[in-house]
């Protein structure tokens, strides 16, 4: 056993010693190559400049136009409302005819007198149909009781409908006769009609 061993170490040490100056020889060698592939090669960094024709064309600065003057502002007038004259509103006149009988079935009697009016009151001009000019007439029936007053009064005919009835009814209301006296009795007479005419001054 101690025999093989002596035998193969000196081997061992040997093939050390030549791995190691193969080992030597193979770096030196490479080292050499690359020193001369570096010796004789040369790059080059120099950049070759190109001729390049640039135009430059400066032009003028345009001035920027000036700002227009704004026009004064005009001066503010307050619209006055329109003056109204007056005597623009005169108070229309109001024909009104003389009371027409209708015969309503009772005549004149044999007595003392018929009715008379005694009171007659103007209506009042509507201010809707003054405004629109608006002209017209109502035929208003009422009876005439023993006391002369009016009751019962009511529309018979109206031209244009239903815009002097108000102011027709209110006046017919006021109105005042001298009863019809029969047989020395006042009595009361029916049907009597009164034609109201709504006419604006010229």
């Amino acid at each position: 056993m101690l025999t093989r061993l002596s035998y193969a170490a000196p081997i061992a040490l040997m093939i050390t010693f030549g791995l190691f100056v193969l080992m030597q020889s193979l770096i030196s060698s490479g080292r050499y190559e690359l020193v001369d592939k570096d010796l004789y090669t040369s790059v080059s960094f120099i950049r070759e400049k190109r001729e390049q024709n640039v135009e430059v064309t400066l032009q003028k600065p345009i001035k920027p136009p000036l700002p227009q003057r704004s026009p004064p502002p005009a001066q503010m007038t307050a619209d006055l409302p329109p003056q109204i004259s007056l005597e623009a509103f005169e108070l229309p006149s109001v024909a009104i005819l003389s009371t027409i009988d209708i015969d309503s079935g009772f005549g004149v009697g044999t007595g003392e007198g018929d009715y008379l009016p005694i009171v007659r009151v103007a209506p009042q001009y509507p201010r809707r149909a003054l405004v629109n000019s608006i002209e017209g007439y109502v035929i208003v029936e009422f009876t005439v009781t023993r006391l002369g007053t009016v009751s019962q009064p009511h529309i018979v005919a109206a031209e244009p409908s239903g815009v002097f009835d108000q102011v027709a009814i209110s006046a017919v209301l006021k109105f005042r006769y001298k009863p019809r006296v029969v047989n020395g009795e006042a009595i009361a007479v029916a049907g009597v009609r009164n034609r109201i005419n709504f006419r604006l001054a010229k």
